[in-house]
């Protein structure tokens, strides 16, 4: 009887062993319980609630596609999306709560608030770069521009594109996507004064620096800089016949550099136009450009499910416009059918502005991983990804960002400061040592030898010389620097 048991046994433990391989197959990310090694952040600048709902319409109606969206199978929760004194915020102080999960002030880029000392804090892409991570931003406006210079640089104004894109470029990012190609030249698009072009320190840096989508194609390796329009790039409905690539497109191509690093990656996408359409209340611009966001949300969930280790996450920065399908002009409900139901027409908008609406959270996370869901804040978004990645901000801040002054007095040195083509150049001195550093960018030099530091010289004070040597902020790693 014993025998006939354990063989019954036996017989179940080897279908129960079949079933879970067979299970396996085709779907490695069910098949895996490991730790998330790259985060894949898509940021749909400006959409509303109602944003999806029109989306869906859309491609219905005008593209005759099937009435689904990529995001719709990750739908998690919803967002709460204020700055820190109030309710309506910026692209600004909303990028910095996703990227650093600290609430700021208005038009403030990395860091903290007026009362807080307008400190930098780090980042998510900063701290995943400190872990030997490949990191990427992707827009399709400029590229310094809110949200992307929120995961990549600091400063208290939004509008210095002087700081944002030298730091920027100095940030050590591995894929750069997106407009503002003329901010790089020697004149700086009017934003700079230096007459360096950026273009070639980019190349410098071992980018390969592309305008096109034809040469982005031919890029298969190696770090990759892509600047496709002057300033921002087109509507989705406008990119035929140009030399632009599209947001997927981007993204798909970012993906496949950035997975070539053994250590993972975190890469930040931004439909950045969607916001821009829905401020004119261009009905088809935004319907259009927020299915060509979800295109790019197709590639990297399409990535995720096949890879087995890669977190998606997909949230707004902010509501705007107030979309809705349905007016009041239309009268009864039952006057608005299928058979006439047309995009632009019965479509209405309360405001060509921001709006404080909570926005939709979407998240796909592999077996193992704990999925965000319900009702968060902005702040909780940079919380989750640091989790996802054993990220700790709190010690990557002490980290990178270290009171210039006050490490170097501590240390019984003298900093004296120059302006240098728009930007401050400090010269630290003690015995016999000379330490010289650049603000918006990772360089040193010392004693002649020229250092690349491991994260960025920071000013969050230019009013005048004196007060840029107390508030400027550098990693620790310069302090080590003199003896």
């Amino acid at each position: 009887m014993r025998a006939v048991i354990k063989k019954k046994i036996s017989i179940l433990l080897c279908f129960s062993l079949l079933l879970t391989m067979l299970t396996g197959i085709g779907n490695p990310a069910q098949a895996q319980t490991g730790s998330v090694k790259n985060v894949i952040m898509l940021i749909p600048d400006g959409m509303s609630v109602g944003g999806p709902t029109l989306a869906r319409w859309y491609k219905q109606t005008a593209l005759g596609q099937a009435d689904s969206l990529a995001m719709d199978e990750i739908a998690s929760g919803l967002v709460r999306t204020h700055w820190a004194k109030g309710p309506v915020t910026d692209s600004a102080p909303a990028g910095t709560a996703f990227a650093t999960g600290h609430k700021t002030d208005d038009g403030q880029i990395g860091v903290l608030t007026a009362e807080e000392g307008k400190k930098p804090v780090a980042t998510v892409l900063e701290a995943a770069k400190l872990q030997g991570k490949a990191t990427g931003i992707i827009a399709t406006s400029e590229i310094m521009h809110a949200t992307p210079a929120a995961f990549t640089s600091h400063d208290p104004s939004r509008g210095n594109y002087n700081a944002l894109m030298k730091q920027q470029v100095y940030n050590d990012i591995d894929v750069v996507m997106g407009g503002g190609g003329e901010f790089f030249g020697p004149t700086g698009g009017g934003k700079r004064s230096d007459g360096v072009d950026l273009r070639d320190v980019i190349r410098g840096l071992g980018y390969q620096y592309i305008t096109t989508r034809d040469e982005m194609s031919a890029v298969n390796d190696g770090k990759l800089w892509g600047m496709f329009a002057a300033r921002d790039m087109k509507y989705e409905i406008e990119r035929g016949g140009t030399t632009e690539p599209s947001l997927a497109e981007m993204t798909d191509k970012a993906v496949q550099l950035l997975s070539q690093d053994p250590d993972g990656f975190f890469l930040m996408v931004e439909g950045s136009k969607i916001d821009w359409a829905a401020h004119a209340n261009d009905t088809v611009k935004y319907a259009r450009d927020i299915v060509a966001f979800d295109d790019a949300v197709k590639v990297a969930l399409d990535f995720a499910k096949q890879d087995g280790s890669t977190a998606v996450i997909v949230a707004s920065d902010h509501a705007n416009g107030g979309v809705s399908v349905g007016v009041w002009a239309d009268g009864k409900y039952a006057d608005r059918t299928f058979a006439d139901f047309k995009i632009p027409d019965n479509i209405g908008w309360t405001c060509g502005a921001h709006t404080g609406d909570d926005v939709g959270l979407y998240v796909y996370v592999p077996t193992g991983a704990e999925k965000l869901r319900g009702v968060v804040d902005n702040t909780d978004i940079a919380d989750y990804m640091a989790e996802l990645l054993n990220i700790d901000l709190a010690a990557i801040t002490e980290r990178l960002f270290v009171n210039l002054q006050e490490a170097f007095a501590g240390k019984g040195a003298s900093v004296a400061a120059e302006v240098y083509g728009g930007d401050y150049v400090f010269t630290v001195t003690k015995d016999a040592h000379t330490l010289k550093l650049w603000s918006n960018s990772d360089k040193a030099e010392l004693d002649g030898s020229q250092i690349s530091l491991e994260g960025l010289i920071v000013t969050v004070d230019t009013s005048s010389v004196s007060e840029a040597v107390y508030n400027t902020y550098i990693p620790q790693e310069a302090v080590n620097l003199l003896p």
